[in-house]
């Protein structure tokens, strides 16, 4: 339904998974770009775990230049092409 429409209503999260458990990171009703959280998510992460995640698995949308470079530092696997 959302390649129809003129616009997108309703809150937008970020959530991660981790061994079957669901972890709200964001819930917001303003418009973001989903591509600017990933690096607070995955420091919300190493916060919960107390260290950072191996692999993230994410939509093409949060595979930009920034993110990319910053799992790298991490040494962390970001899923998907490179750009």
């Amino acid at each position: 339904g959302k390649a129809k429409a003129r616009v997108e209503f309703g809150a937008k999260i970020a959530v991660s998974m981790t061994k079957g458990y669901a972890f709200l990171d964001r819930l917001s009703w303003d418009n973001f770009n989903e591509s600017t959280t990933l690096m607070d998510v995955i420091e919300k992460y190493r916060s919960r775990m107390g260290f950072y995640p191996a692999v993230v698995q994410a939509d093409q949308i949060y595979r930009t230049r920034e993110n990319r470079r910053f799992c790298k530092q991490h040494g962390i696997r970001l899923s998907g092409p490179a750009l």
